[in-house]
C-alpha cells in the first residue's frame, strides 16, 4: 500500500479474507465511495486500462492500477514484473489475469491524498499502455501469435506500397505503378482481418480457461 494516507489499513483483513478464494486481491477504489478523490483524467485512464486487462484476461477488473493489493506468496515469482515506475501495478494485474490466476476486487475507501502526486497522466498513461502491450505480447499463447505476427508484416508491406503510391502521385502527378494502391488496400485489409481473428482467438482461449476453472471450483 502507499504511504500517502489514501489507503486505510483497516481494509487489510478484507483483502486477506478474500485470498482464501483468490490468488490476487485488489483494493478497488472505483467500487467504493472514495472514487471522487481520484482526479477525473486519472479515473478515465484507469477505466480504459482496466477494460483492456479485463478483455485480454477474461476477468472483470475495475481498478487494475490500485496500489492496495494482496497476493499469495507462492505466486509472487509468476506475477512479478520488471518496472521502474507506476506501471508496476498495471503489469502485475495483467500478468496475473493472463496466467489464469483468480483476480478479485474488494471495495475500499479512498481518502484524499496528503502531499503531491507523482503521477503524470499523459506520461505515465503512455508507460502503462506500453507495459500492458509488452505483457500481452509475452504471455499470449503461441497459437494466437501465429495469427498476429503475419498481420504485422502485412500491415508494414501495405503501408509501404501506400507510401510509394503517395510519393509517385505528389512527385510525378501520376502513378507509375497503378496497381500499388490496390495492393496496399488488400494487404492492410488482410492485416486487419488476421489481427481481429487473433484477438478473437485469444479471447476465446482465455474465456474457455476461465469457464473450466469455475466448473472445477
Amino acid at each position: 500500500m502507499d504511504a500517502d494516507y489514501t489507503y486505510p489499513a483497516k481494509f487489510i483483513p478484507n483483502l486477506i479474507k478474500e485470498l482464501e478464494r483468490s490468488e490476487l486481491v485488489l483494493g478497488s477504489r472505483l467500487r467504493g465511495e472514495g472514487k471522487k478523490n481520484i482526479p477525473l483524467l486519472n479515473r478515465i485512464g484507469n477505466v480504459l486500462l482496466s477494460l483492456l486487462i479485463s478483455f485480454f484476461g477474461c476477468e472483470e477488473i475495475k481498478d487494475g492500477q490500485t496500489g492496495f493489493r494482496a497476493f499469495r506468496k507462492d505466486i509472487f515469482q509468476d506475477i512479478h514484473v520488471d518496472a521502474k515506475g507506476l506501471e508496476y501495478e498495471t503489469k502485475m494485474t495483467a500478468k496475473a489475469a493472463l496466467l489464469g490466476y483468480r483476480v478479485k476486487e474488494v471495495p475500499i475507501e479512498y481518502r484524499e491524498r496528503v502531499g503531491l502526486s507523482k503521477l503524470r497522466p499523459i506520461r505515465d498513461g503512455y508507460r502503462m499502455l506500453k507495459a500492458l502491450l509488452s505483457i500481452f505480447i509475452v504471455e499470449t499463447p503461441i497459437l494466437v501469435k501465429v495469427a498476429l505476427l503475419p498481420s504485422i508484416f502485412l500491415l508494414i508491406f501495405g503501408i509501404t506500397f501506400g507510401m510509394i503510391s503517395l510519393y509517385e502521385k505528389f512527385m510525378y502527378a501520376v502513378l507509375i505503378h497503378a496497381y500499388f494502391p490496390l495492393i496496399s488496400a488488400l494487404l492492410i485489409l488482410l492485416s486487419v482481418q488476421l489481427f481481429s481473428s487473433g484477438m478473437i482467438l485469444n479471447y476465446l482461449v482465455n474465456k474457455l480457461r476461465r469457464m473450466e476453472e469455475k466448473l472445477l471450483e
